[in-house]
């Protein structure tokens, strides 16, 4: 699926989708990454065709499906969509509601049959077909939203915040089965989620977007690493951006910086020039030291083997996460850089 510089505007004001050109690959577990109101959501209705775009055009398994004078509906894009509701129907039982949209096709027979069948296994409710959905946890009934969608054999599957009305742990638990039925199916699918730890641990690749503009697409690892930009740095993951001055040039993708009073050796982009810059620091880039950079506890989190410090270093916020056993008592400690990246610029 490819979106080549679409823009959807509502009236006079900033567009809620912003010259966005991006590709979802085949058998892709892409997640679209943003606070409320970033456009996510619009983005989503544009490739499920139920918002039409002002301009740019959207592709889905080859075929043109929005712009250039071409308006495809939802019903004919291919596209399997699972709600944070799910939208399961309460007096189908589990088979009936996979099957629903076949027999809104006019589909039935063996092939109906076999294609419930498959669904169903698929998301491993092979045995669940003849119970109620009011009979089945959340967990489950997400496994039937996600059964209705493959049973039509979708392009794409779109995932609207799908985690979002679980409680925390079933959240978490179920972040693990979303990579798991991802690998075991290989579906193509777009997920939008506010979530930065959803996004990090389930998704081939990351899409931040702000504002209606896409600011990144990353791996989790690289965008978590490597932000390239101040607003990605700021927005994704836990840490600080502080100012910063690069000395000298990269070599082996490290350059000398100046940064909180004291030089260190941090991580940078080729061809990143000296002069002023910033730095992300990552909570686990700053380690407590006995001869190091003066910082003031502000607030002290206790996580079972470490402790999470919000420190004022210099006038800078920063965050820390150390060993409980390393957190002295006083207000007052050392730290040492022992890691962090120059944002390009």
């Amino acid at each position: 699926m490819i979106l080549d510089r679409v823009t959807r505007r509502f009236d006079a004001a900033a567009p809620a989708v912003d010259d966005v050109s991006l590709e979802l690959r085949d058998g892709e577990l892409l997640a679209v990454l943003g606070r409320s109101g970033s456009g996510k959501t619009t983005l989503l209705r544009l490739v499920a065709g139920f918002e039409r775009p002002d301009s740019g055009e959207i592709r889905i398994a080859g075929e043109s499906v929005a712009g250039n004078g071409r308006f495809v509906p939802p019903e004919r894009r291919r596209i399997g969509m699972v709600f944070q509701s799910y939208a399961l129907w309460p007096h189908m039982d589990v088979r009936r509601n996979v099957g629903y949209p076949l027999e809104a096709r006019g589909l039935g027979g063996t092939e109906y049959e076999a294609r419930v069948d498959r669904a169903l296994a698929a998301v491993g409710l092979g045995d669940y077909g003849r119970r109620r959905p009011q009979a089945l946890s959340g967990g489950q009934r997400q496994r039937v939203a996600l059964a209705r969608c493959l049973v039509m054999e979708p392009a794409v599957v779109l995932l609207d915040e799908p985690l979002a009305s679980l409680d925390v742990h079933l959240r978490a638990s179920l972040r693990e089965e979303f990579v798991a039925f991802h690998a075991e199916t290989g579906a193509t699918m777009l997920y939008v989620t506010h979530d930065q730890a959803e996004a990090l641990a389930i998704a081939d690749r990351i899409a931040v977007l702000d504002h209606g503009r896409l600011l990144q697409v990353a791996a989790p690892e690289t965008l978590y690493r490597e932000p390239a930009s101040v607003p990605v740095a700021a927005f994704v993951g836990a840490g600080a951006v502080v100012p910063a001055e690069v000395l000298g040039p990269v070599v082996g993708g490290v350059a000398p910086v100046r940064l909180l009073g004291v030089t260190r050796t941090l991580r940078a982009a080729p061809g990143q020039r000296p002069g002023p810059a910033a730095a992300c620091l990552r909570p686990e880039d700053l380690a407590v030291a006995a001869d190091g950079i003066a910082a003031r506890v502000i607030r002290r989190t206790y996580q079972g083997a470490t402790v999470a410090l919000a420190l004022d270093c210099a006038g800078q916020r920063l965050s820390a996460a150390v060993p409980a056993s390393a957190v002295p008592d006083s207000a007052e400690l050392r730290l040492d850089i022992r890691d962090g990246w120059v944002i390009p610029g």
